[in-house]
């Protein structure tokens, strides 16, 4: 790489206008679309969208809904009527972001916060296997599941695993926030299931619960938590090419990998090496977290650092989760080196370079 390009170039955490450049046409026509229609909620492009974006999870339903938060909020509440007699405990990883959390409590569920995997910080229950209830996995980063949580029924927090296989469980929720490996240009989320029962209740609830069939008959008390026609009809402009952006990602952690692969220092705790992964983010495990965030900061490489505050710890839930076995050690420890690097399809070969050089430069 040319090294007085290197001295000069900054690159960021996403670069959305770049992304909207590269589809200008694909997305003005879908927003042209919409607006000519007259129909700007819940209607044509939304159906469209939800039978796209369930084949492409490899499931049989979708419903779309107005975020990422209310997705898995719905998804819960859904559960409770299909399955009334199911234990309301619910499993969370401790180390995530506090929407997952928030949603249980919304939906009058229990909350049982967990530790996380030491490797790949996903959900980790106790030894003595939860009788009862659900396991909410969040596919954090961008991972897959991958784990099979016996003795109890599993709705995954895909928020970070758009493109992401629905696998075995009951259902999964999606946020399309922008910065998402699918992202819309403001709210947007869904629900994801092989179970119709499942998916037409979260359809009841996201229209204050109204029945389907019946216009201003209500069967359920609920808010409204629909999706617009114009995010879907951009998703719907982005969605052919989600799989080739998560192609690049996966290229940009390869070229991460082997550009730290010779990384030897006491700082550096860890690098990840997921089995399966969509890439939202590229999180290093770093000691000297904020000296490394600063290297970066100055050599106009962006940064963030994901969930500082583990659940357990945060104000907001104070007394109001039930503490498992065994405490947080693995959260915690998530929580004070995690630190993310630019990861995203718009980045080039020699935008991956410089992050590689100046991240060797510090640990030298």
């Amino acid at each position: 790489m040319d090294r007085t390009s290197s001295a000069s170039r900054t690159v960021g955490l996403v670069d959305l206008a770049a992304q909207y450049r590269s589809i200008k046409p694909e997305i003005d026509a879908a927003v042209a679309r919409v607006l000519e229609s007259g129909s700007y909620v819940t209607g044509k492009e939304v159906e469209a969208f939800e039978q796209e974006f369930a084949a492409l999870c490899n499931a049989d339903y979708c419903a779309g809904v107005s975020s990422g938060t209310d997705a898995i909020y719905l998804a819960l509440r859904a559960h409770d009527v299909v399955y009334p007699d199911s234990p309301v405990r619910t499993y969370v990883p401790s180390f995530t972001f506090i929407a997952t959390a928030s949603a249980v409590l919304a939906a009058g569920r229990k909350l049982v916060l967990c530790d996380v995997y030491q490797g790949s910080a996903m959900l980790k229950l106790g030894e003595r296997d939860p009788r009862g209830g659900i396991a909410l996995p969040v596919g954090i980063f961008g991972q897959r599941t991958g784990i099979r949580y016996t003795h109890v029924r599993t709705i995954a927090d895909y928020a970070q695993a758009h493109g992401a296989p629905l696998a075995d469980n009951i259902c999964a929720a999606y946020s399309f926030y922008p910065t998402k490996n699918l992202g819309a240009i403001g709210q947007a989320g869904a629900v994801v299931s092989d179970d119709a029962e499942i998916i037409q209740i979260v359809k009841q609830l996201r229209n204050h619960g109204e029945r389907e069939s019946i216009r201003f008959e209500h069967t359920f008390l609920s808010g409204n938590h629909r999706m617009d026609e114009l995010q879907a009809a951009i998703l719907r402009a982005k969605l052919p090419r989600l799989k080739s952006w998560n192609t690049r990602r996966r290229e940009i952690a390869s070229l991460y990998h082997r550009g730290f692969s010779l990384l030897e220092t006491q700082d550096l705790v860890e690098l990840p090496h997921f089995n399966e992964s969509e890439w939202h983010i590229y999180p290093m495990r770093v000691d000297n977290r904020l000296a490394f965030a600063e290297h970066l900061r100055k050599r106009g490489i962006q940064t963030s650092v994901r969930y500082p505050v583990p659940l357990h710890k945060q104000p907001a839930l104070w007394d109001r989760f039930e503490v498992a076995e065994g405490g947080y050690p693995n959260s915690e420890a998530w929580a004070t080196t995690s630190i993310d690097l630019p990861i995203h399809e718009m980045m080039s070969d020699e935008d991956v370079e410089c992050v590689i050089e100046r991240v060797k430069e510090f640990f030298k």
